[in-house]
């Protein structure tokens, strides 16, 4: 039992991919999927490119003053409680974003 739960602990951890502006050369590399973190320099904008359908978590952001543009798309969740749709672990910036 105590192996089945580190297997699973262990494999929701390798679903975050850093997407966005991986390279730091200021272009989109990267497209990000539901559970990624946004990175980029200072001043990067990532822009979705379709809509996020999220079973658990939507994005990160993952670097201080970046940008998060919907584009007009949106990000929705399954309407668990203890999902986000943009959690933040600096100062960012949305705009443009529909939904979760």
């Amino acid at each position: 039992m105590f192996i089945l739960i580190w297997i699973v602990g262990l494999g929701s951890r390798l679903q975050a991919a850093g997407c966005g502006d991986t390279n730091y050369d200021g272009a989109t590399d990267t497209v990000c999927a539901c559970g990624d973190t946004v990175v980029g320099d200072s001043g990067y904008t990532y822009q979705l490119t379709g809509d996020l359908t999220c079973n658990s978590h939507g994005l990160i952001a993952g670097a201080d003053d970046i940008t998060i543009d919907g584009a007009g798309y949106t990000i929705t969740g399954d309407g668990d409680i203890n999902d986000y749709g943009i959690n933040k672990h600096f100062k960012f910036k949305i705009q443009d974003l529909e939904g979760f």
